[in-house]
């Protein structure tokens, strides 16, 4: 085995583990009520995580560890620009915009189906892990409740709610309307006791 192929072989693994992990995770948060995931949002990390792993074979197989960095590092610096715009995403778009010239032309002399592997290897992996990141719609803390939109309910529009602090202590309930979908639920203390949707 070549240090080409080793080291491919090595990125390779390493991007397949790390999407299989993040696809557990996101597997784990569609049984829960609070994270509101449609069934298609697994489906298309599915989809994700068998093009990773076919990518990933691709690419080793012609033994270019190149490929399947620079595809993780300029969809990677490109999908988080994009997702931090308003902080530090300008940079990391220039990053990431630099990363695929860098891609470009390392792919200008390789086959067809190399040429694909790296930026779909990319796309794949950071797919993932941005959907196995979003937080729940609610998320009990003690003292009070946290509400975010995933980005699965951020197409439809604002947010806001409403509360109320129950007479037993360490109850909270109420009411939060994300991407034009309104949830009720109830915490006690730290744990989310009753979420649901109107």
């Amino acid at each position: 085995m070549t240090v080409h192929r080793a080291a491919a072989a090595l990125l390779g693994a390493a991007a397949a583990g790390a999407g299989a992990w993040r696809f557990a995770v996101l597997a784990g948060h569609a049984g829960r009520p609070a994270y509101a995931m449609p069934p298609s949002v697994v489906v298309v990390a599915g989809a994700a995580l068998a093009g990773l792993l076919l990518t990933a074979v691709v690419a080793v197989r012609a033994a270019r560890a190149d490929v399947i960095l620079l595809g993780i590092l300029a969809a990677g610096l490109l999908g988080y620009g994009v997702l931090g715009i308003f902080s530090i995403g300008l940079p990391l778009l220039l990053l990431g915009a630099a990363a695929c010239t860098a891609l470009v032309r390392r792919l200008s002399d390789a086959p067809g189906s190399l040429r694909l592997a790296g930026p779909a290897l990319g796309v794949a992996v950071v797919a993932i892990v941005v959907l196995a990141a979003q937080p729940p719609v609610v998320e009990c803390e003690r003292g009070g409740v946290t509400s975010s939109t995933p980005i699965w309910l951020f197409a439809g529009g604002t947010s806001g709610g409403s509360g109320s602090a129950s007479s037993e202590a360490g109850v909270h309930s109420g009411t939060v309307t994300v991407g034009g979908s309104t949830f009720t639920y109830t915490c006690a203390g730290d744990r989310l006791s009753d979420f649901r949707h109107l």
